[in-house]
């Protein structure tokens, strides 16, 4: 059985149109993605996730919430953790080293919430706004004040645990 002139060209077109294509998706695939950049996340995004895990902590630190106060605590850590791993620059100022100036006041923060010393715990919290505020002005952020929360957080309840709601 002899193929049509017409026929061959078609299969010829489709053959060199899908070597292309196997081609281009091969070379797609064969090359390396670019690789995550130390600033690939924005320091106004990991402070402000710092930020709100932070007044988070600070409500339930009010509220005498230990157990909700560890919770936000290991979030700020994470924040923490995030902002120190990515070597952050600012111009010239080093903001993952600068921040390391904070560890002293988190690490006491920490300490007062895991040992439970309801009578320091808004102290605590109070060095650490302290500590975070010094860091601002330091890193040529001074207009960026943070404070203790005066108000319960809209949403969420900071007091102590309760039994299932029923309705």
């Amino acid at each position: 059985m002899s193929s049509s002139p017409s026929l061959r060209k078609i299969v010829a077109i489709t053959l060199v149109f899908s070597f292309l294509l196997l081609e281009n998706c091969s070379q797609r695939s064969s090359t390396k993605p670019e690789e995550a950049k130390p600033n690939d996340t924005p320091l106004g995004e990991l402070m402000g996730h710092m930020q709100y895990d932070f007044i988070k902590l600070g409500l339930a630190l009010q509220h005498g919430n230990r157990r909700l106060a560890n919770f936000y605590m290991h979030e700020v850590n994470e924040v923490y953790g995030d902002i120190v791993a990515k070597k952050i620059m600012d111009g010239q100022i080093d903001i993952s080293q600068k921040i390391s100036q904070i560890l002293p006041t988190k690490s006491r923060l920490e300490e007062v919430i895991e040992t439970n010393d309801t009578a320091n715990f808004l102290s605590a919290y109070h060095s650490m706004v302290v500590s975070c505020n010094n860091c601002h002005m330091e890193t040529n952020h001074a207009f960026i004040i943070i404070e203790e929360p005066q108000e319960n957080f809209n949403g969420q309840n900071f007091g102590v645990q309760h039994p299932l709601y029923s309705e």
